[in-house]
């Protein structure tokens, strides 16, 4: 009896155990399970709704709440060394300040708030240890980093590991050339680099650890983009701009991008609720 009890009391631990454990999220961009699946990126976590400014915790927030898939953000480095999310170079077009990122202290940035269509709001500018503790196990996060110190780099790393979201993040690579010396640096984040043609595509064939290339349309061809992702690399597109707006005026902007690029399986806009469901209503998204 006494060892049928202790038993029970066991079988009771592990069923607390199971339970007091959260469900860890798998964010492995190698999941070909997911191959069919169209990715939608908020451009500056934006979402398409227009309630909060671009790159505020508020817009992310909504991003997590409304299950896209990634979020693209942008990285800045104030003069006292603090890493936060802002566009521009200066203050002026999405604050009510003025002057540049880099002149600022951390806490002169914080006294700024974020203007949003003209209007300031009670918003402040993030920083990127606000955005880690937001996202982890939440969502996928396209860091596109403003500046060019190797050491701020090692800072993004040690920052990931401390909030354990190194394998939710993306760093978005202008230059080809920069693959090996970020890799050696952020080593254990995936890097997005960007591919201007046919060349740059088979140059970063010899890197294993590229699962998923920027490509440009200027050089798009479907047979090429379809040996990309059946080999598992995930091909991303922007709708950005011309599709953007054409998607605002009448509604056409995503046929003429899909009807253009079929074989893209990662899409960045700035219209990402506008995208799911336009997804859905052609059954490539659940």
């Amino acid at each position: 009896m006494k060892r049928k009890r202790v038993y029970w009391l066991y079988c009771l631990l592990l069923l607390f155990i199971s339970c007091a454990v959260p469900k860890q999220h798998n964010f492995a961009l190698l999941n070909k399970t997911q191959q069919g699946k169209v990715w939608v990126v908020a451009h500056r976590a934006n979402t398409g709704e227009n309630i909060y400014p671009e790159n505020s915790i508020e817009t992310m927030r909504s991003c997590i709440a409304y299950g896209m898939d990634i979020m693209e953000i942008d990285v800045r480095e104030t003069v006292d060394g603090h890493l936060v999310i802002l566009h521009d170079s200066t203050v002026d077009r999405t604050t009510n300040g003025h002057g540049k990122v880099k002149d600022m202290t951390l806490n002169k940035l914080r006294e700024l708030r974020l203007v949003h269509q003209g209007d300031t709001t009670p918003y402040v500018v993030p920083t990127l240890e606000e955005v880690f503790k937001l996202i982890k196990g939440n969502i996928l996060v396209d860091l596109d980093i403003k500046f060019e110190n190797p050491q701020s780099y090692k800072k993004i790393v040690d920052l990931a590991q401390q909030y354990g979201v190194q394998d939710q993040l993306l760093i978005f690579l202008y230059d080809k050339n920069d693959i090996s010396r970020i890799h050696s640096i952020a080593n254990g984040i995936q890097l997005l680099p960007r591919a201007r043609s046919v060349e740059d595509l088979d140059f970063m064939k010899q890197y294993d650890f590229i699962h998923i290339i920027h490509i440009d349309d200027s050089y798009y061809e479907d047979s090429l983009m379809q040996g990309l992702i059946n080999s598992g690399t995930r091909v991303w597109l922007n709708t950005l701009g011309k599709y953007d707006q054409a998607e605002r005026e009448n509604k056409t902007g995503f046929e003429d991008f899909f009807t253009k690029t079929p074989h893209v399986n990662v899409v960045q806009t700035d219209l990402s609720l506008q995208l799911i469901a336009y997804l859905k209503d052609r059954g490539w998204r659940n």
